[in-house]
């Protein structure tokens, strides 16, 4: 899913396409009646969506069966093969002077 605009909840940024797995992407996709695939199964027998933790993707094509810690760092591996990404650490300090 790609948005040419940004909820006026959603703050800076753009709609990040993970209906399944974001309440706020949750919210969009039913209010337009879009489609919500989960790509994220629990570990329990719990299929709540949006479901936001941890656990083994699904319906995510070679990456199935990954747990999530071990899916991003596969998933950023190809993408650094193919020239299309690379690791990265962001630090963001907030109010770090007030705090």
């Amino acid at each position: 899913m790609v948005a040419d605009y940004v909820l006026m909840r959603y703050g800076i940024g753009a709609i990040m396409a993970v209906p399944g797995h974001d309440t706020r992407n949750y919210e969009f996709v039913i209010k337009y009646g879009l489609p919500v695939i989960q790509v994220i199964k629990d570990n329990s027998s719990n299929d709540q969506i949006p479901y936001i933790g941890d656990g083994v993707l699904i319906n995510s094509g070679k990456f199935n069966g990954l747990t999530t810690a071990d899916a991003k760092r596969e998933i950023v591996e190809e993408l650094h093969n193919s020239s299309s990404a690379n690791f990265a650490i962001n630090y963001k300090l907030r109010d770090w002077l007030f705090s």
